[in-house]
């Protein structure tokens, strides 16, 4: 078939006529392995229809990705209900193609029906990928609009053309919008001095937050027109209507693949593809008929016949969304295997990532997997540049929920008094417009409020805030100073070294005489016969821009520092959702107090007579 024989839409007689020419034709070229003539037929088949395709991407590298999908040869079990599809297509249409010379209208009529069937249930396959698909790229676009502004949506088109949504797409993506960023934040974030570093026993700890790595992002509120299936997806599984459709479109799917292996398909899958599912019509169709057929169970007298012609109609339904499910999960699984192939060359961890790709392909979900791959990126450049040091250094993730301070304030009103607000948020030290939980989990959280005997308004409002997933993100390098004393006679030395490589200290000021105490301050962490009742009077190697903090540094030592922001402790890995333990918790009376950004460790040991508000006592609060 020429392109301007297929530029219009098709009749069902024109269709047949067009199958049975393509199966002359594979029968004069010699195509005798099944397994080609297969792939021919699907070819064929897609040309025929493309003007009966709902969505039919418009770029060369979309369809071929399309088409691609469809016609490979995969192990993954879900190309087994399209193998088995073709298989009987071209079964039926040898022997359409051999009673129409015949004349036999008891056969010809039967097996038209049949073969047409057939082609439905493949066409919905096709629209199965091509919703997933396009989903996956409309909101890929929209997000990069968010986080990146609206000039890096050229950018981004310019990949889609360039590519297949393959793995060759996912690198360029990662690259262009991950990699790149990351790697500017990270020099500016050394260039500005915009860390923060603290000792903690015999821990040094640098802090990096990850709000420091998206200011330097681009974000945009401008809103784009979305495209039909992102609009479907959205609306089709709100309302009453739209969730009864979507239940017992889960229900259906939950049926018709259960020959796919519990291994390759995750619980979370379901309602996900079943999502999908319901962007093409047969989803409402399928309701409707399903409505009729509770409604006719409770009909007396009904004809046989209507009743069997009925119940064949609803069957028939439940095969088109079953064939739609097959096809979404084609194209889901196919991007979760590009992507995570593509992710391989970019963080250490995937897990994480993966899991929470594979919970559905919404907007939202999505923000979170991109979030997910800047931290991660971030934590696999600095285990990059550690990773000849072996266990005295660790790389950790603090995330900790948080709260716009404003937003606290305006629960007074509701009850929320000083006590309370100091028992439920910390302050921030980093940021004095939020507030951060001090509670780790939601069960922490409902012991406190349980405890505080809240209002229901007000305990109302703090659930609200929480499930808000506002976080604040850390990423901690942690320097075994312990250890790494076991390994070098001069540690100070040692310590300069390592921070000057990670540029963490110039190499200016990491030459320069007057920083001796760095020496002092190393000498005594080696030490593990020496007690003090007081915060050391050490200091570090300075970092940049560490003379223009002296006045920061100054009033550090008179004034008790912030709260400690949560780590765990040294040797094991943080849970990705929970904070670490708050250093400033410890009872230990040798932890020194937290730096100022830029600034070396106090001079002297914080005056004690200064008394802190209570908001910023953490120790205190935990007490009672």
């Amino acid at each position: 078939m020429s392109e301007t024989e297929t530029q219009t839409k098709l009749s069902k007689e024109q269709r047949l006529t067009a199958y049975m020419d393509t199966l002359e034709r594979l029968r004069r070229e010699r195509t005798s392995l099944r397994e080609v003539l297969e792939r021919e037929m699907l070819l064929g088949f897609i040309q025929i229809n493309r003007n009966n395709l709902n969505e039919f991407p418009l770029l060369d590298t979309q369809q071929r990705t399309v088409i691609n999908l469809l016609c490979q040869r995969s192990d993954h079990p879900a190309y087994d209900h399209i193998r088995k599809l073709i298989g009987n297509f071209l079964v039926l249409l040898n022997r359409l193609a051999k009673a129409i010379p015949a004349g036999d209208e008891t056969q010809i009529d039967p097996l038209r029906t049949r073969l047409l069937n057939t082609e439905t249930l493949l066409i919905k396959c096709m629209q199965g990928i091509i919703y997933a698909n396009g989903l996956i790229t409309d909101n890929f676009e929209e997000l990069v609009l968010r986080n990146f502004g609206e000039a890096a949506l050229p950018e981004y088109n310019q990949l889609l053309k360039k590519h297949e949504l393959d793995r060759n797409f996912w690198r360029a993506f990662l690259q262009h919008f991950v990699v790149d960023p990351v790697d500017q934040a990270h020099q500016d974030i050394l260039t500005n001095s915009r860390f923060r570093m603290n000792k903690d026993g015999n821990m040094l700890v640098v802090h990096f937050s990850m709000d420091d790595v998206l200011a330097q992002l681009s974000p945009s509120d401008k809103r784009i027109d979305k495209t039909r299936i992102q609009k479907s997806f959205e609306a089709r599984s709100r309302g009453y209507e739209g969730r009864r459709t979507l239940r017992l479109v889960t229900n259906c799917l939950a049926r018709g693949l259960a020959f796919i292996p519990k291994e390759q398909f995750a619980a979370s899958d379901m309602e996900s593809l079943a999502r999908i599912a319901c962007v093409d019509d047969v989803s409402q169709h399928f309701r409707t008929a399903y409505q009729e057929r509770m409604q006719r169970r409770d009909t007396p007298d009904l004809d046989p016949e209507e009743e069997a012609q009925h119940k064949l109609n609803f069957n028939f339904l439940m095969e088109q969304v079953v064939a739609t499910g097959v096809g979404a999960l084609i194209g889901v699984a196919q991007t979760r295997g590009e992507f995570s192939a593509a992710l391989a060359g970019f963080i250490h961890e995937q897990a994480t990532t993966m899991q929470l790709l594979g919970k559905d392909l919404s907007l939202h979900n999505l923000q979170r997997v991109l979030s997910a791959v800047l931290e991660d990126h971030f934590m696999y450049r600095l285990r990059q540049q550690v990773e000849n040091e072996g266990g005295k250094i660790q790389v950790l993730k603090s995330r900790t929920r948080r709260t716009e301070a404003a937003a606290v304030a305006a629960l007074k009103d509701k009850g929320l008094s000083r006590i309370r607000k100091n028992k439920i948020w910390r302050k921030d030290p980093a940021n004095p417009d939020m507030l951060l939980f001090r509670a780790r989990n939601a069960q922490e959280l409902g012991k406190m409020c349980h405890m505080l005997q809240l209002e229901s308004e007000l305990l109302t409002a703090i659930s609200h805030l929480w499930q808000a997933e506002s976080f604040k993100v850390e990423i901690l390098l942690v320097v075994d100073l312990a250890v790494m004393a076991r390994r070098t006679t001069n540690l100070a030395l040692r310590l300069r070294e390592l921070l000057t490589r990670l540029g963490l200290v110039k190499v200016e000021a990491a030459e320069d005489p007057t920083k001796g105490a760095a020496e002092e301050s190393a000498g005594e962490s080696a030490n593990e016969n020496e007690t003090s009742d007081s915060p050391e009077e050490t200091a570090p190697p300075s970092s940049a821009g560490s003379d223009a903090s002296q006045p920061a540094a100054a009033d550090a030592a008179d004034t008790p520092d912030p709260p400690e922001e949560e780590s765990t402790p040294p040797g094991a890995e943080a849970p990705p959702e929970t904070a670490l333990e708050p250093a400033g918790q410890k009872a230990d009376a040798d932890s020194d107090p937290a730096l100022e950004e830029g600034a070396a460790w106090p001079a002297s040991p914080p005056d004690e007579s200064t008394e802190a508000e209570p908001e910023e006592d953490p120790a205190s609060a935990e007490q009672q």
